[in-house]
């Protein structure tokens, strides 16, 4: 004889609670859209990737000021039509901005970004004479 679940309706009401509790607990910060981000140290180069999907290249702004690279935009909320519903939402909209403080030896004047299949590729070029490795003999 198998085991049937007798199921008088309790887990949808579990399931409300926890989705309750769930938005109760989240704060505003953990709700926003904060792209996810890898980085790489390169030889001659640092490269950031951002995950940017949905996100209209003309929506993105980079921008320096002094030793911090800022950048931010807007990935846009899609209209409903007539008759259209939004049942449920997990993918987050509006406006991000991530913020990185450069290292020494980058190049700020010499960086460059491109941008395809939904990820912000940013080149920061290092100056090598500001990383150059040597062994002191001790006398």
């Amino acid at each position: 004889m198998a085991l049937v679940k007798f199921n008088h309706g309790q887990d949808n009401v579990d399931n409300l609670f926890d989705n309750l509790l769930n938005d109760i607990f989240e704060t505003p910060q953990v709700k926003r859209f904060v792209p996810s981000t890898d980085v790489f140290d390169l030889e001659g180069q640092y490269i950031l990737e951002l995950a940017l999907p949905g996100v209209a290249k003309g929506q993105i702004e980079i921008n320096i000021d002094n030793d911090r690279l800022n950048i931010k935009g807007k990935r846009s909320e899609k209209e409903l039509q007539e008759g259209e519903k939004l049942v449920k939402q997990e993918i987050r909209k509006g406006d991000f901005e991530r913020n990185f403080y450069l290292p020494e030896d980058a190049v700020a004047d010499k960086i460059k970004a491109g941008y395809e299949l939904g990820i912000l590729t940013i080149f920061i070029p290092k100056d090598e004479k500001k990383n150059i490795k040597r062994t002191i003999q001790v006398k």
